[in-house]
């Protein structure tokens, strides 16, 4: 996707790392940066917000639908599961950014051993050019009984994810600019 501009004038170059994750011969990733004109406190329900919005607004969609694969028609958009959560990734979200720019993560990683602090410190430095920013992570419903929470990643399972199976999907919040990032990687078998 490259440098992504906001009307602010503000830039994230993402590209740099996502280059390395595409480089796995196994690994997708699709991003996008979002102006968000709705109060943006950095929470829980805000990632959630950004989601629902997303899944309502198909031009916010396309990052999912330019990542592959080809889709012949346009989804039938289902909200999120009720039971989905979000919660705060501060750490986790920037080392998972980090082990899948270095092929050592998902199902098949290269290599076993874990990322170096500096590649660490490289995520963290390129999502802090923005301002101070909280990564959210969104994770299956824990709801003994219900069906949906007991599948496999059926809160990443949907439709409006163009029918991706996302390992991993992001929000990162930059509270003071009213900026949104949504992150969203998979190794693909």
């Amino acid at each position: 996707m490259g440098t992504t501009t906001t009307g602010d004038g503000a830039s994230l170059d993402f590209e740099r790392i996502a280059v390395r994750i595409r480089r796995s011969s196994n690994f997708r990733v699709a991003w996008q940066l979002i102006e968000w004109s709705a109060p943006c406190k950095a929470s829980p329900r805000t990632a959630r917000q950004v989601l629902e919005t997303i899944a309502l607004v198909p031009e916010l969609q396309t990052f999912l639908a330019s990542s592959g694969p080809t889709v012949t028609q346009p989804p039938t958009v289902q909200p999120l599961h009720v039971h989905a959560v979000f919660k705060a990734a501060v750490g986790t979200f920037e080392r998972t950014v980090a082990r899948a720019a270095s092929e050592r993560v998902g199902a098949y990683p290269r290599i076993h051993t874990d990322v170096a602090p500096v590649e660490i410190r490289e995520v963290e430095e390129l999502f802090r050019s923005l301002g101070p920013y909280v990564p959210f992570e969104l994770l299956p419903g824990e709801v003994e009984g219900c069906p949906e929470c007991r599948g496999h990643y059926a809160h990443l399972f949907s439709d409006w994810f163009y029918c991706v199976a996302w390992d991993w999907c992001f929000c990162v919040i930059w509270e003071e600019r009213n900026l949104v990032g949504v992150l969203c990687m998979t190794d693909t078998d």
